[in-house]
């Protein structure tokens, strides 16, 4: 280790440091992710708040469950209830930050199920009629998402404490240590951001496993090596000479800024999140997801656009309102639901302003009448019937998050895409000032006045 560490020159010191921290990062990540979970081992913490201990962007239409799995002892079975009309998802996540399967109506079905959740190594039986799912890590997150309906919200707390946890003892290993509920430090990114280069490999060295999960896995691992991280042991900056340690460190340091840009480069009004089943082809892009939007569905599940400007390129800011038109039937087209909601640019809700956080297609929306519906974001609500239509953002500049949940084909091939958001006169009458005709619709109390 240290033969190759002293042969090595700042430069490729750098190069090294750079992609094994982008590499590694979802897993380092979902480490501290898992450090901070306030529930033990093999328990589903239900968050009634919107507390951000469970994932980024909290949804305000859906209450969220999480547990962390460990399968070292044996299977963990997963209780579901019938969900007759209920909606719940369930995404899995293993320990590199992938979502390897997901639970819920379009895999499982209504009725009430029971599956085995297994580790890599697991050889043994189960019970009958359960189902068996392969984890590839002994560690899995589990993120329950249980949609909330406007008109009776008491149908999704009844739902929620239903979901349960068994583990199942492999004969003769010992029982899961009952760990204590975690202390909340703050966001597990924002902990990842504030790693130094020293403080990330010692983490990730812990990490590693000797039997590398994949070829590109192994490939990261050698490289790492030539800087003394190796599975298992200890990570010493020290020990590497002067201008290779400043050389690791400066790699650490640019891989953490690239990963926390910002998504999208202007050239379109929404950014498309969604995850792949398994790993990408593109760690980067892995990563920068992991940190902006950890514990995302998959792709099959739910489809995200994000949105930090308007139709002609300004960033959306509280100061101002804005108004989201779909033509008719061009709604978010899904099986399931769509949501719209603001939040401030560090993924915090806007203050709720009677009662309100969001808007989804579950609520009694009021259409146009040539069946075309205008959406108002703005920070207070605006006058009658137009309320109905309201999402409230924060003061300052802002993201919208739209949420397609049972995305159809259009909106999975890319046919399908959120027109851009539109920025409204300012409030009162300018004499001279243009009136935009198309923002005033039959029975509809025009825009300027409301």
């Amino acid at each position: 280790m240290l033969d190759d560490a002293a042969n090595i020159g700042p430069e490729a010191a750098a190069l090294i440091a750079y992609e094994a921290c982008v590499f590694f990062y979802p897993r380092v990540l979902l480490d501290e992710a898992r450090r901070q979970h306030p529930a033990p081992a093999n328990q589903f913490h239900h968050d009634w708040g919107l507390s951000r201990r469970c994932v980024s962007h909290p949804n305000p239409q859906v209450l969220y469950s999480t547990a962390w799995l460990d399968l070292k002892s044996g299977p963990v079975v997963l209780s579901l209830p019938n969900l007759r009309a209920h909606q719940l998802l369930i995404s899995m996540i293993d320990a590199r930050g992938r979502v390897f399967a997901s639970a819920g109506a379009r895999e499982t079905g209504a009725p009430a199920c029971e599956i085995a959740i297994v580790g890599p190594d697991w050889a043994g039986g189960l019970g009958q009629g359960q189902r068996a799912l392969c984890a590839p890590t002994e560690h899995v997150w589990l993120v329950a998402r249980t949609s909330v309906d406007p008109q009776g919200p008491e149908s999704a707390l009844t739902l929620q404490p239903k979901l349960r946890l068994a583990p199942i003892r492999r004969q003769g290993a010992p029982p899961t240590p009952a760990t204590p509920a975690a202390a909340v430090a703050g966001w597990p990114a924002r902990a990842c951001a504030e790693m130094d280069a020293a403080g990330f490999f010692r983490r990730l060295a812990g990490l590693l496993d000797t039997r590398p999960g994949s070829r590109a896995d192994a490939v990261v691992m050698e490289s790492l090596r030539r800087i003394g991280v190796v599975p298992g042991r200890p990570f010493d900056l020290g020990r590497l000479s002067p201008e290779v340690a400043q050389a690791v460190c400066d790699g650490a340091v640019r891989a953490q800024a690239v990963i926390a840009r910002p998504f999208g480069d202007g050239a379109e009004p929404w950014t498309a999140w969604a995850r792949e089943r398994g790993r990408g082809d593109d760690p980067l892009a892995d990563a920068r997801l992991a940190h902006s939007c950890i514990g995302l569905n998959l792709k099959e599940d739910a489809i995200y656009f994000l949105s930090e400007r308007d139709s002609e390129g300004r960033p959306l800011n509280g100061a101002h309102r804005y108004r989201l038109h779909f033509d008719q039937f061009r709604t978010p087209q899904v099986e399931t639901a769509w949501s719209l909601t603001a939040y401030d640019l560090n993924g915090a809700l806007p203050a709720a302003s009677g009662g309100r956080l969001g808007l989804s297609s579950r609520d009694r929306l009021r259409f146009n009448a040539d069946g075309s519906i205008d959406l108002r974001i703005q920070r207070d609500p605006p006058l009658d019937p137009l309320a109905a239509n309201w999402t409230p953002c924060p003061p300052g500049d802002f993201r919208l998050a739209l949420r397609a949940y049972g995305p159809r084909h259009t909106v999975l091939s890319g046919l399908w895409r959120p027109p851009g958001v539109r920025r409204l006169h300012e409030l009162g009458f300018r004499p001279g000032a243009e009136v935009d005709l198309s923002e005033i619709g039959a029975g509809v109390i025009p825009s300027h006045f409301a």
